[in-house]
C-alpha cells in the first residue's frame, strides 16, 4: 500500500481518468454540439431581428436597470459563445481525423469538416448554412460507419 498522498493521488486519477471512446460516440458528441450550437444561433437571429422580442428584452433591461439584457448585448454574447463552440468542434474533428488507423476518405472528410467549422466567419447566415452543412456532413459519416 502506498505511503505516499502523491501516490494514492495519481493512482486515482488513473483509476478514473477519461478514455478516449470510439469514434462513433466521439462524432455523435459533435453532432449533438453543433446543434446546440444551431439552436442558439436561432435565438441570436430572434433577438437581432425579431422586433417583439426586442421591445420585450428593451422592457426587461429598462425594469431591472442593467445594459446587459439589451437585445444586441445578449446577442453578441450568445455570438461568442457561438463562435468559440465552433471553434472547440473544429479542434475535435481535427483531433478525429488525426486518429491512428483511420481510413484516408474518413481523416479527408473529417479535415474538410473541420475547415469549414473553422472558416466560417462570424455573419449569422454563413454561421447558420456552415453548420447544416457540416451537420450533414457528420450525418452521413456516422451512418457510413454503423453500416
Amino acid at each position: 500500500m502506498p505511503r505516499n498522498v502523491n501516490t494514492v493521488r495519481n493512482m486515482s486519477f488513473k483509476s478514473f481518468s477519461r478514455h478516449k471512446g470510439d469514434l462513433l460516440e466521439e462524432l455523435e458528441k459533435v453532432r449533438e454540439d453543433l446543434m446546440t450550437t444551431y439552436a442558439k444561433l436561432l435565438a441570436v437571429r430572434k433577438l437581432v431581428s425579431d422586433p417583439k422580442a426586442r421591445k420585450s428584452m428593451l422592457v426587461a433591461a429598462a425594469f431591472v436597470r442593467t445594459a446587459f439584457l439589451m437585445p444586441d448585448v445578449m446577442g453578441r454574447v450568445y455570438l461568442s459563445g457561438c463562435l468559440s463552440d465552433l471553434k472547440r468542434a473544429s479542434n475535435k474533428l481535427k483531433k478525429l481525423a488525426k486518429r491512428k488507423g483511420l481510413v484516408e476518405s474518413m481523416r479527408s472528410r473529417l479535415e474538410g469538416a473541420a475547415e469549414k467549422l473553422a472558416n466560417a466567419g462570424e455573419e449569422l447566415p454563413n454561421l447558420v448554412l456552415t453548420i447544416l452543412d457540416v451537420e450533414r456532413e457528420l450525418s452521413a459519416i456516422i451512418y457510413s460507419l454503423t453500416e
